[in-house]
């Protein structure tokens, strides 16, 4: 046990305390001699002037500040993660399902703000039933069998259809965002 070396290294600081010495007091001028000017330090001196903006300078930068702020279109996101593929598989040919499946997976360009979820249960023999959700809306179930063959066409054939799927909701939010189906909520 090592007791003494907290007290050699208290020890120690208070023996570098006593061998620093302060640096000597200033001692008052005598009479009849001149005193140097004393040495500015920086945080004695004043901050520099600003300069004053007229008004119109800043009716200006305030028009300028408002026209960028309305021309910037913010949307609200309610995650911030976009593009989740989500695993809840449970046996080995369900994660190599997903292994391929995200190898293979490419989100439609534009495609933002979506979640796929890849889902097992447990079926007949050594089968089991895989199902993929997009958004929480159920697109595909099929049974999967424990061969990798099998288990690489149905994760291709899945991810076409998630593809699919992304693609048409989008172009439909498009299609109802545009000015002629917008409508003025009068009856």
């Amino acid at each position: 046990m090592l007791w003494w070396r907290p007290w050699m290294i208290a020890l120690g600081c208070l023996v570098l305390g006593l061998l620093h010495h302060p640096a000597p007091a200033q001692t008052a001028p005598k009479p009849g001699t001149s005193a140097p000017p004393p040495a500015a330090r920086p945080y004695e001196t004043a901050p520099p002037r600003e300069q004053a903006v007229s008004t119109k300078q800043l009716e200006e930068a305030l028009r300028r500040l408002l026209r960028a702020d309305s021309a910037q279109t913010r949307r609200f996101r309610p995650t911030e993660i976009e593009g989740l593929v989500v695993d809840q598989t449970i046996t080995k040919a369900g994660h190599d399902f997903y292994d391929v499946f995200y190898t293979t997976w490419e989100a439609p360009p534009g495609a933002t703000d979506f979640t796929v979820t890849l889902r097992e249960r447990i079926g007949r023999g050594n089968s089991t039933l895989v199902a993929v959700d997009v958004n929480d809306t159920e697109l595909l179930e099929m049974p999967l069998q424990p061969k990798f063959e099998v288990v690489e066409a149905a994760a291709q054939e899945a991810v076409a259809v998630a593809y699919d799927f992304l693609f048409r909701s989008q172009t439909v939010t498009k299609q109802l965002e545009r000015a002629d189906q917008a409508g003025s909520g009068l009856f």
